[in-house]
């Protein structure tokens, strides 16, 4: 799924959305795009649910038909940009199309052991998420998009554990539309330190798409 790209001189910014010509397909392959991005802070969340909407609107329900729309992408916990931020949108977007619902679940390894993490996961997926599909018509039954997710402190051993129980349930979930690991982001999260090898998440990533391919080939 590809993201929107930096709009450099091709495009201009409305908010915190990039609003260039990339989203047509004559000017890109693009067929998936969110909606606005996220954080969880108010300084750089600059737009409000209802803002966010008119945006939307605007500038992204053109291309409806054409370019696979998501929802903006919220997070869990207590910032700014979570569940109530997507109800506010929804209720203020009342006409908007969308096709799948984008979000990013971080918690910090001093809250939560990799199972208690993985778990938090899934109920956030099954549960809450589902919970708001069912108030607003126009997200109801939409697939997710994990676009990021981590449990952020984990030692090396732990975030090969943490790839082994998060992986299959994600990948094999028919609700998942697709899903990434934020530990590529991070220095010794997939590649060790030293740029000479796989951590232990990185072996467990690789591990786990190599079974895939095999099977699938």
């Amino acid at each position: 799924m590809e993201h929107c790209r930096p709009c450099a001189n091709r495009g201009r910014h409305q908010g915190n959305l990039c609003v260039s010509p990339i989203l047509s397909a004559q000017f890109s392959p693009i067929t998936n795009h969110p909606s606005t991005s996220s954080s969880e802070t108010s300084s750089n969340t600059n737009l409000t649910a209802s803002q966010a909407a008119t945006v939307h609107q605007k500038y992204l329900q053109p291309y409806a038909g054409t370019v696979q729309l998501g929802t903006p992408c919220i997070t869990n916990g207590a910032g700014d940009l979570t569940l109530p931020y997507l109800e506010s949108f929804l209720a203020a977007c009342t006409t908007c199309t969308f096709n799948f619902v984008d979000v990013r679940f971080y918690q910090d390894r001093t809250a939560a052991t990799p199972v208690q993490y993985a778990q938090a996961v899934r109920d956030f997926l099954e549960n809450d998420i589902v919970a708001v599909q069912a108030k607003y018509p126009q997200v109801k039954g939409l697939p997710v998009f994990v676009s990021g997710w981590w449990l952020n402190g984990v030692t090396l051993s732990e975030g090969g554990d943490l790839m082994e129980l998060l992986l299959p349930y994600l990948d094999n979930n028919p609700n998942v539309l697709a899903h990434q690991s934020s530990a590529g982001l991070l220095e010794g999260g997939l590649v060790n330190a030293e740029a000479t090898g796989l951590t232990p998440a990185g072996q467990a990533y690789d591990n786990y798409f190599a079974d895939v391919a095999s099977f699938q080939g």
